[in-house]
């Protein structure tokens, strides 16, 4: 999968190919009584391959021989306990505000270009 800007890959969840193994991934989260946007940098090369593994089978990935690593970078992001919610509102509109504000917020906030 080709990205050279975010794409939606999955309800709720967002995805911005920085390099081959390196991605921010926007994701709607439950939190408390509502909804957050978090937008987490996944860089694949940092974690440890037994860690990939174990989390990979958690959803149900036993061969990660081609998988792509979009795919792990989603499942690795979803694992991230310890998040920063960057918006707050309803699923809907925290939708919203990954369709129509999240590109510029993550420009400014987080420094993500376009390449």
């Amino acid at each position: 999968m080709e990205m050279m800007k975010w794409n939606k890959t999955d309800d709720g969840q967002y995805l911005y190919k920085e390099d081959s193994n390196k991605f921010w991934v926007a994701q709607i989260r439950a939190w408390f009584d509502d909804y957050c946007v978090t937008v987490n940098y996944i860089d694949i090369d940092t974690y440890d391959m037994e860690d990939i593994i174990e989390i990979l089978h958690y959803y149900d990935y036993d061969d990660i021989t081609d998988l792509e690593s979009y795919i792990v970078a989603e499942c690795l992001a979803e694992e991230i306990d310890d998040f920063t919610a960057d918006f707050k509102g309803t699923y809907e509109e925290c939708e919203k505000w990954c369709e129509e504000v999240m590109e510029e917020y993550c420009k400014e906030v987080y420094k993500v270009v376009e390449t």
